[in-house]
């Protein structure tokens, strides 16, 4: 019988750090520009549901920060690239089902789906997946949640001819060159926002800004809110980011820690759902960045 070895635990450490500050950079910045590209979804789903200011600020907030500080410790903790995030695929889920149920109720069936999470992490099902699912269906599953971020590059060339070349001719030149081709995101964004301003696509709109007061939400939980989304949540917590991640990372030699990931994202979603509909769980995008070798070398 074949015996098949782990992959060793990563340190975290840089065999080189003054060389590899800069993919650090590039891919840090290109991580969090797709993040940030995500928060028209939530204000949109927000304003179509009718939430105020606050509540929408509070959920947008959950989305956002509690992921960010779940992320920092169990990069910290375990030393290995592991992106927590709001699953964007529930928040589009709530933006399409936002009609039919109300916010309390998409809260408490967050709520089950995080403490369906913890449970399937306890009984070891996830883990199980996790070794089960043959890495060409995960690299598949990869192809097809950035495709979108693909097609997405000719619509500026349509709708903002300028803006669009300029960052397309600026990237490809600079990961052409750059040493570090993560680093290419950087003078393609210098690019584009210096084009956008010379064709007056940039405007500055005063506004008044203020600090929103939290809302905390008492999740309800409806039956068949419940029954629509929870199991919804569920797989896409588990089968569409945490498990696909946790491949990834194998292939790139880590050793991710499974069933703290699931628990984390369990609970964590269960607390969260106190803001809002909120599904945390690791990101296969931003993890394929952030654990790939454009990343720079690790020294494990």
């Amino acid at each position: 019988m074949t015996s098949f070895k782990k992959p060793p635990l990563s340190t975290g450490h840089r065999s080189d750090s003054g060389r590899s500050s800069l993919p650090i950079a590039g891919v840090s910045l290109s991580a969090v520009i797709v993040i940030v590209t995500m928060l028209s979804v939530p204000l949109a789903a927000g304003q179509s549901m009718g939430l105020s200011s606050s509540l929408t600020a509070t959920w947008i907030a959950g989305i956002y920060g509690i992921p960010s500080l779940i992320g920092i410790g169990l990069a910290l903790r375990y030393r290995q690239p592991l992106a927590a995030t709001g699953t964007i695929l529930a928040i589009i889920l709530v933006a399409t089902v936002g009609d039919q149920f109300t916010f309390s109720e998409l809260s408490g069936a967050f709520m089950l789906a995080g403490i369906a999470v913890v449970i399937l992490s306890i009984t070891g099902v996830t883990q199980k997946l996790a070794r089960w699912i043959p890495p060409p269906i995960v690299f598949g599953i990869l192809a097809g949640a950035v495709l979108s971020f693909v097609v997405a590059i000719f619509e500026p060339l349509r709708e903002n001819t300028v803006t669009g070349v300029a960052v397309l001719v600026t990237y490809l030149i600079a990961r052409r060159f750059l040493t570090a081709q993560a680093i290419a995101i950087l003078p393609a964004l210098l690019a584009g926002i210096t084009a956008a301003w010379f064709t007056g696509d940039i405007v500055y709109t005063p506004a008044e800004w203020e600090i929103p007061v939290p809302v905390i939400t008492a999740p309800v939980f409806s039956i068949p809110a419940v029954a629509s989304i929870t199991p919804v949540i569920v797989i896409l917590m588990t089968l569409q980011a945490n498990v696909p991640s946790a491949v990834v990372l194998r292939k790139n030699n880590f050793n991710p820690p499974d069933r703290i990931i699931n628990l984390v994202s369990g609970f964590g979603t269960m607390f969260a759902s106190f803001l809002g509909p909120i599904a945390i769980s690791l990101s296969l995008p931003i993890t394929s960045l952030i654990a790939g070798p454009d990343a720079g070398a690790y020294n494990r």
